[in-house]
């Protein structure tokens, strides 16, 4: 059934790229970045999967990653910062077999440079070797938005990442506003910190790049330092200290995650169709997060909250009589938000029922008082 998916959803794509043929196609490159790194046992690193299309534009993608499980595991996938802006079938971890399968597009095509697809958090098992993470070739595909839907050559880059027994140290970085290093933060402002050591002096470095050190200049020595108006992203600070005997250590590094944008404005639609969901009202809605991409969207119906909702939402209410809003909530908590304000409710025959009802019993007791005084007065 997926399959079946997978094959409409790119025939579909293939439409809209009618007008954008390209007489020539080259092969597009699928890879991971940083290519290569060191990795301590039990520590988590993050690899991002990302596409050159070789001056072609594209508007399908679909992969398969696979990765040693004896040697590292995938904590998370992130749609986050992805050029790609639906997903027919969307990022999917099989631990056990150690695959990661997914299926994107960009309905209006792109000519990609470097383009961000995922990010998979990964943690190194204790056990020391280099995990290789393989995109495969036979099962991975980028398709040209030429109208016919073509499938370009592809080549893809073996990620190689050396897993080294932890080295005690006592250079331990800490952070008061991002103490989570795998949790994302809305706040621009880091403050990092470590424990000073008696005649030891220190470099750091802040950086986007996971591979980068510190050169050999001495810093102020303060135990910490603060950086601020950071924009949104990942980043790597890397410390190291030279101790008395003028020795380098090795570096550390502690990683930060930064998200202080909203996910994109969207709109909520409401909708109801005969053959849909026995004709009850529905909600459809989506959006984009550029950085950390979406959590979670929650449906407020009047008072009555909906976590975890998904699109299209049926509507318990029925009647319309609530406000509804639609919150999109991204990883570091920021959020989005649409409503849709309540139908005037119409009368309903009961309504008017009893209205009747009083009325009739108000101008009994009416005539009923009316009578009684006339009576007195005779009397």
């Amino acid at each position: 059934m997926i399959k079946f998916y997978k094959i409409s959803f790119i025939l579909v794509l293939a439409i809209f790229g009618i007008f954008f043929f390209q007489n020539q196609t080259q092969a597009a490159i699928l890879f991971t970045a940083p290519h290569q790194q060191e990795i301590n046992q039990g520590e988590t690193f993050l690899v991002e999967i990302r596409l050159d299309s070789a001056n072609e534009v594209i508007n399908a993608v679909e992969g398969q990653i696979s990765y040693p499980v004896n040697l590292v595991e995938a904590i998370e996938v992130s749609q986050g910062g992805s050029f790609l802006t639906i997903w027919p079938v969307k990022p999917t971890v099989d631990k056990a077999a150690g695959l990661i399968t997914f299926t994107g597009g960009i309905p209006q095509g792109s000519l990609v440079v470097n383009g961000k697809i995922l990010t998979v958090t990964f943690r190194a098992k204790n056990t020391i070797g280099t995990a290789e993470i393989e995109i495969n070739t036979t099962q991975s595909g980028v398709y040209l938005n030429d109208g016919l839907g073509t499938r370009t050559d592809l080549r893809t880059l073996v990620g190689s990442y050396q897993i080294s027994e932890s080295a005690v140290s006592d250079l331990v970085i800490n952070s008061s506003t991002h103490p989570q290093e795998n949790q994302w933060y809305a706040k621009s402002t880091a403050l990092l910190s470590w424990q000073l050591k008696e005649g030891a002096l220190y470099s750091y470095k802040l950086s986007r790049d996971a591979l980068t050190e510190p050169d050999d200049e001495i810093e102020e020595v303060i135990g910490e330092v603060s950086y601020t108006d950071l924009s949104d992203g990942i980043y790597y600070f890397f410390l190291k200290e030279k101790s008395a005997n003028n020795d380098w250590s090795k570096p550390v590094s502690r990683k930060l995650l930064i998200d202080v944008t909203p996910p994109q404005s969207f709109q909520v639609l409401l909708s109801q169709e005969i053959n849909e969901f026995a004709g009850q009202y529905f909600l459809t809605f989506a959006t984009h997060d550029l950085t950390s991409g979406i959590d979670q969207y929650q449906v407020l119906e009047g008072n009555q909250l909906y976590s975890n909702a998904e699109s299209p939402f049926i509507l318990k209410d029925q009647t319309r009589s609530k406000a509804i809003t639609v919150k999109a909530i991204d990883k570091a908590g920021n959020v989005s938000e649409s409503t849709l304000l309540a139908l005037p409710q119409k009368k309903t025959d009961r309504t008017l029922a009893i209205i009747v009802v009083f009325g009739v019993i108000l101008i009994v007791v009416i005539i009923t008082t009316i009578f009684i005084k006339k009576k007195q007065k005779k009397q």
